[in-house]
């Protein structure tokens, strides 16, 4: 190699040649020596000349970068390209330098012949002789990969904990404080110069109960950590709530040499969970309570319907019950839907002095043998009355504890609750309901379905009585009606029987021969006589009517001479007064069909009504065609006059 010869050629002394043969041995020894050391130094070292070639390298720089000393002897730019481009500048300032001092040192990141990367300390000298001149630099190279990823792992640590969110201190195992980070700083408002040396309790608020401090040190003493909630106080003396853990710091041989505890400030975080606590107690006894609520109207809502489904079932069937039978079915739907044992429904009598005793529950009736007359003085009723005698209703749900209550009759059984409604019509107290012996106490519910049971039992009642009332003036209207046809028919038969003898003996008088006035006279007479027939056939046409029992004839008839026969009747009285009675049949068929004797009544009505309301003028019967087929035709008579006429409200009949 060329190192050595080159090393053994930094100074060429002058004198004798046993000297220079002895300087030459001694300088052989000294490099030998100190290619022995560099050769076994775990360091890289080498041997840089003024013009920047390497003179030597040890075998070290291999195992730090991958390339062999010939290789950095060969190539003297090597050494600059392993340098990390991001160091290049920095290192290559260094080597511009003409001198180095010895403790200066550069550190570098270089770059493996496998690509991986290595830390390395350069330290360099610059070398001279005697006279000054420089022979070259001397350097080395240390790998510091292992260490330098040591002090970045304790850097990363260090800036964990100094900027952990959490207090965090280290004691030693006399509980002296050796470090805190700046959370604790900002937490307790101590500073570190405050703190370190000092022991924890300068913290304690008094507050913390001693079975923690001692539940602590307990855990300690055996080597387990820890954890649990101190009551602390700042420097500014508030207290506030730290969440701890508190751990031993062991040593590699087992040995604990310090404590570590990190802290949380919980104050806020605690405040905030009493306040969710509250809200959620508050929002469970809500929810609570509308699930109560709900409940309850579910409830109510069943009641409802069961009351509605019973009640209608009795407004269906209260036709064919007697009034102690509404009242009992009522009453036992009462009792039902209040959880009743017993239940009673009496009537107020229109004196307003006693009750008429009216019906009780099945249960009542079982369990009570005391005899009562059908009518109660309420003056003798007892505390249970106080609702026909206040209008209101009355719950007694301590009914034995009531001072002014009354005894119980012979054979009453003992009542433990009471409740008693009255029902209300017209301003006064109409019925009583009373139910008693609930299990629980009887509460506004119960006065409610009581009340609507009560309301509906009293409109059935009251219809049942119209019912039966209208029933009765049926039945007399209708025995009226027999009476009054039985008197007509009675009355017809008085009235037809002289009313035959006269049309008999005038039909034999005009076949007899008589002289033309006194055939005049003898159709006049036969002509009056079957109107008075007509007349009572009306007369008894109305009381088949008011009977139903009138049904039209249906048979053929001459139209030309049905008119001309009622014209007939009201003739006389038309030229009386002047009028001229006219007929007018349009083209209508001679023989029509149906009821000649109803329609002829018919409009004599209205003939004799437009003769006696009309003073000039005329009074004209007409008949015309409403509509035609091939088997039927519809007949429209009416009536015109030049009379008075109707009012709007005759017009309205």
């Amino acid at each position: 190699m060329t190192g050595p010869a080159r090393l053994a050629g930094f100074h060429e002394p002058g004198g004798s040649p046993d000297a220079d043969s002895a300087c030459q041995q001694a300088l052989r020894h000294a490099e030998s020596r100190f290619r022995l050391l560099a050769e076994n130094s775990p360091d890289w070292i080498f041997w840089m000349n003024p013009d920047g070639r390497i003179a030597y390298v040890s075998p070290a720089c291999e195992r730090v970068t991958g390339h062999s000393p010939d290789e950095f002897l060969a190539d003297p730019g090597l050494m600059l390209r392993l340098v990390d481009p991001r160091d290049q500048a920095l290192f290559a300032a260094h080597l511009a330098l003409p001198e180095c001092k010895e403790s200066a040192e550069v550190v570098l990141r270089i770059i493996r012949r496998d690509g991986s990367l290595r830390w390395i300390s350069h330290q360099c000298k610059g070398m001279r002789d005697e006279a000054g001149i420089l022979l070259g630099r001397l350097g080395h190279n240390r790998d510091i990969t292992v260490q330098r990823a040591a002090e970045d792992e304790v850097r990363k640590l260090s800036l964990a904990v100094e900027q952990c969110p959490n207090s965090v201190l280290v004691t030693d195992v006399e509980g002296r404080i050796e470090y805190v980070n700046a959370a604790f700083e900002r937490t307790t408002g101590y500073s570190r110069d405050d703190i370190v040396g000092r022991n924890p309790r300068i913290l304690e608020s008094g507050r913390t109960p001693t079975a923690v401090f001692a539940e602590l040190w307990n855990c300690l003493s055996r080597g387990d950590s820890w954890q649990g909630e101190f009551v602390n106080r700042r420097k500014s003396g508030e207290e506030y709530i730290d969440r701890a853990v508190v751990s031993p710091v062991r040593q590699a041989d087992g040995r604990i040499t310090h404590y570590l505890g990190i802290q949380e400030d919980i104050t806020e975080r605690k405040r905030q969970a009493e306040e969710l606590a509250g809200y959620r107690y508050h929002l469970e006894a809500l929810v609570a309570a509308r699930t109560a609520d709900l409940a309850e109207a579910n409830a109510q809502l069943n009641r409802a319907d069961a009351r509605l489904q019973g009640m209608l079932a009795l407004s269906q069937q209260a036709a064919a019950l007697s009034e102690r039978e509404i009242l009992a079915w009522g009453i036992e739907t009462a009792a039902r839907l209040t959880g009743s044992e017993v239940g009673y429904a009496h009537l107020l009598n229109e004196d307003g002095e006693t009750l008429q005793l009216g019906a009780w529950t099945t249960g009542t009736l079982a369990r009570c043998t005391a005899a009562f007359e059908d009518h109660y003085p309420i003056a003798q009723a007892g505390v249970w009355a106080d609702t026909v005698r206040t209008g209101r209703p009355v719950v007694h749900n301590d009914f034995p504890a009531m001072a002014d209550r009354h005894g119980y009759p012979e054979g009453h059984f003992p009542i433990t609750r009471h409740l008693g409604v009255p029902i209300n019509d017209e301003g006064r107290v109409r019925l009583l309901l009373g139910v008693g012996n609930k299990a629980g106490a009887y509460n506004d519910g119960d006065v409610m379905q009581l009340e609507l049971v009560g309301a509906d039992l009293w409109r059935i009642l009251r219809r049942r009585r119209l019912e039966v009332a209208l029933a009765r003036a049926k039945e007399d209207a209708e025995a009226a009606a027999r009476s009054k046809s039985a008197f007509l028919a009675n009355m017809s038969h008085e009235i037809r029987t002289p009313l035959n003898a006269i049309i008999g003996l005038t039909h034999m008088m005009r076949r007899a021969g008589p002289t033309p006035e006194q055939a005049d006279r003898l159709a006049k007479i036969g002509g009056a006589a079957d109107h008075l027939v007509a007349v009572i056939n009306d007369i008894l046409d109305i009381s088949k009517i008011e009977a139903g029992k009138l049904v039209l004839e249906r048979a053929d008839f001459d139209l030309g001479a049905m008119l001309a026969r009622i014209c007939s009747f009201v003739a006389e009285k038309a030229q009386a007064k002047g009028l001229e009675l006219v007929v007018d049949t349009d083209d209508l068929p001679e023989t029509l069909n149906g009821d000649a004797t109803r329609l002829g009544q018919a409009l004599l009505n209205y003939l004799g009504n437009a003769v006696k309301f009309t003073e000039r003028g005329s009074v004209i019967l007409r008949a015309s065609c409403a509509w035609e087929t091939v088997r039927e035709i519809m007949v429209r008579f009416e009536v015109e006059d030049t009379g008075i006429g109707l009012a709007p409200e005759q017009l309205a009949r």
